[in-house]
């Protein structure tokens, strides 16, 4: 019987252990009209088709490494691959984003209707 129970754990077990979440790690300098900024994005994303991108803004490199953050944002959606390209759309507001896939560690943002 405990023979039994043991192998049912681990058969589920193992059933749980295949799902893997890609998480993508962008780093970036920002030089806006006023000021400088290092921000980095965190973007998780889920099997079921879910993702959760965070964004950190810090005053510089030093305090990131410190882990200070001037200001944090989440944002929440949905995301589908289409050939190369990563497309994102958030809940809350329904604005698209969409990433270019360079390899399986590699992304880069695809700026759209830039005026």
């Amino acid at each position: 019987m405990k023979k039994i129970v043991l192998c049912l754990f681990l058969m589920v077990g193992s059933l749980y252990a295949q799902k893997k979440d890609i998480i993508y790690r962008i780093t970036y300098d920002s030089y806006p009209a006023v000021g400088y900024s290092y921000d980095i994005n965190v973007m998780m994303l889920q099997e079921d088709s879910r993702y959760c991108l965070i964004n950190q803004k810090f005053s510089s490199r030093k305090m990131a490494r410190k882990n200070i953050p001037l200001r944090t944002s989440k944002e929440y959606g949905n995301w589908t691959i289409i050939k190369d390209t990563l497309k994102l759309i958030e809940d809350q507001n329904k604005r698209e984003s969409r990433y270019i896939i360079l390899s399986e560690k590699k992304i880069t943002f695809l700026f759209d209707n830039v005026d």
